[in-house]
């Protein structure tokens, strides 16, 4: 799980889980949730109706499609046994950040990574930023929900279907026609989940703009007392094939449910596709802060797969650029003047003036080829020499630092994360609580935790124990700054 907090009560949150989904888990990796002005935005449909082999348990409910995460080649995400791994994260002023890849939820994908940004726009409130980049198989699939209430559409037309589900006309809410009996058959496995959404309506033709108002009931009564009506404003720039929008309901025998939630999926399809589905999302109490979304055209040619910048016009006349990139070696300018390079960066400009810039494992941003924010160092890098391999109430690891990547000042690395190379289940990722200067420009750092992933064979310790990398290991600490 990740978190990006809010200090305000009934601030700006997000929930990102990246976790394991074997057992009673959902096929939910990369899920998230919104939760602000004391209400969630976009809920989990949480525990089924029977936890026994219940068709709707394991094709709907814990299935991928009905989850705020995209579904690959029309099937569930494969049961892991590890949480993904962790590749950035910050907890600035104004912009928060989780990112986190997971390629093992198919066995078709070599990557399925998501970036999550909240920005702020005044205290407590703001939007989130989201760049979900899907690469493999030949058809992906966003999914999205908001809460309880009714929904309205922007920027395409749909044609509602007469009857039916999004399976088709001629199939039933629930009713798959390859299920021979009234229980769940796992020779089949969980199917796409269309069956379950109904009330269908769609558009069969490219999109590359669709915004949904979701005007949110207060379902659990958080807000009783408080004045105004809360909204969610969902803005989709990614070019998909297929728009739809359907209900989908969440389980029935739960006191207080709601009926139905509705649901947004927007398809793409191609041969050994790639996807960025870049959204942003705006949780508010009666009026928006935003008067815009758009993504900013580059200069020169650039695949949105590889980079992309997000711009923001809020309704007081500021400007937000956004800048995520999967290529830290290359700079990237748009057509508005803003050149960036690294994986991470953000400006908010007012009347031509700068109020805010922000960089992560980022080299520089400027405009019109002035500088505006610039790292001493973007990330410090080196190898693993050493660590902890027996259990003990303090935990360390012995690294190697490359020479050109020492930062100015070593108490600067502290509260921020490690993150080490591993081919062995689950990932490597540690708060760094101290750090020490060693012999031979090495140095030990003192973690949260410790290597050891567990016993060697099991169950007995006689025999060892296995750790979550390797001594050698390459490591990155990405480093922020701001102004």
């Amino acid at each position: 799980n990740a978190f990006l907090r809010s200090d305000l009560l009934g601030g700006l949150n997000l929930h990102m889980y990246y976790g394991r989904t074997k057992g009673h888990g959902h096929m939910d990796k990369m899920n998230f949730e919104i939760i602000a002005n004391r209400i969630n935005y976009t809920p989990d449909l949480g525990y089924p109706e029977y936890a026994e082999q219940f068709p709707k348990r394991y094709e709907w409910t814990s299935h991928t499609i009905s989850h705020n995460t995209v579904m690959v080649d029309l099937s569930a995400q494969n049961g892991t046994d590890y949480a993904g791994y962790p590749i950035g994260y910050e907890d600035g002023p104004v912009v928060k950040y989780i990112e986190a890849d997971d390629p093992s939820v198919y066995d078709q994908t070599n990557m399925y990574r998501r970036a999550m940004c909240t920005v702020e726009t005044s205290p407590g409130k703001g939007y989130v930023a989201d760049f979900f980049r899907v690469q493999g198989g030949s058809a992906h699939e966003l999914s999205f929900h908001g809460g309880e209430g009714n929904v309205s559409v922007e920027g395409i037309e749909l044609i509602p279907q007469k009857k039916g589900t999004l399976q088709g006309e001629d199939t039933e809410f629930g009713r798959r026609k390859d299920r021979k009996t009234v229980m769940f058959d796992f020779s089949l496995g969980r199917g796409n989940g269309y069956h379950y959404l109904y009330d269908v309506a769609k558009a069969e033709k490219p999109c590359g703009y669709v915004k949904l108002t979701y005007c949110i009931k207060d379902t659990w009564a958080q807000r009783t007392g408080l004045e105004g009506k809360p909204y969610l404003d969902a803005y989709f720039l990614t070019e998909t094939d297929r728009t739809v929008i359907a209900k989908g309901q969440p389980p029935v025998n739960k006191i207080g449910n709601p009926p139905y939630l509705y649901y947004y999926l927007g398809r793409r399809q191609g041969e050994d596709l790639k996807s960025n589905f870049v959204s942003v999302y705006e949780p508010y109490i009666d009026n928006s802060e935003i008067r815009s979304v758009e993504k900013a055209p580059f200069k020169d040619a650039v695949d949105e797969f590889e980079a992309v910048c997000v711009k923001v016009t809020l309704t007081d006349g500021r400007v937000d650029y956004l800048f995520h990139s999967l290529n830290e070696e290359t700079s990237f300018t748009v057509r508005d003047g803003l050149e960036f390079k690294g994986r991470l960066g953000f400006v908010r400009f007012k009347d031509g003036r700068i109020l805010h810039a922000f960089l992560s494992c980022g080299e520089y941003i400027k405009a019109e080829g002035k500088t505006i924010l610039e790292a001493s160092v973007p990330a410090v890098t080196g190898y693993t020499v050493d660590f902890q391999k027996n259990p003990d109430s303090i935990n360390y690891i012995d690294v190697a630092i490359r020479e050109n990547t020492l930062p100015k000042s070593l108490p600067d690395l502290l509260g921020r994360y490690i993150y080490i190379e591993t081919k062995r289940p689950g990932n490597a990722v540690y708060q760094i609580q101290d750090i020490q200067s060693g012999k031979n420009g090495k140095f030990r750092i003192i973690i949260d935790e410790t290597p050891i992933r567990g016993y060697k064979n099991g169950v007995n310790g006689k025999d060892g124990f296995s750790y979550r990398f390797e001594e050698g290991a390459a490591f990155t600490i990405p480093l922020s700054f701001s102004l």
